[in-house]
Order: structure tokens, then sequence, then C-alpha cells
């Protein structure tokens, strides 16, 4: 599946550790993260599209590597 929202989502899902990730249409059309956790909880985020830069429920985030910002993988 590829979504272009500004930026494309080359897999629909990914599996690890708390749940599942994958990217569907939503029943207006638009592209949605869903995430499943193993506990039954879902959550769905509207993936969308201003420009070049792309929103996730209206917000934009920033991926970062290093400094204080960067993930936490322990």
């Amino acid at each position: 599946m590829s979504i272009d929202v500004g930026s494309t989502a080359y897999s629909n899902r990914s599996g690890a550790g708390s749940g599942e990730w994958k990217v569907i249409g939503n029943h207006s059309g638009q592209a949605v993260l869903q995430l499943n956790f193993n506990s039954g909880e879902v959550y769905e985020y509207v993936l969308t599209r201003d420009g070049d830069k792309t929103f996730l429920n209206g917000d934009r985030y920033f991926r970062t590597w290093t400094g204080e910002n960067a993930p936490n993988c322990n």
C-alpha cells in the first residue's frame, strides 16, 4: 500500500512490542495512521498535507536523532 500525504507510507503495517500500526483509508477517504495496542485500545490519527508539509491530526512532528529530543530506545 502506498498513500501520499506529502511523504509516502511504503508499508501498511509494522508490528512489535506493545502492538502494531497500519495506514488505512477511513470512510471519508482520508489517510489514517491506526495504532492497535495489545491491550485492545485503538488510536487513529488523520494524515493531511499542506503544501509539502505532512500533519498528524493537524499537528506537525519532527523526528530527530541527536540531542535532548533523540529517541530513547532502552
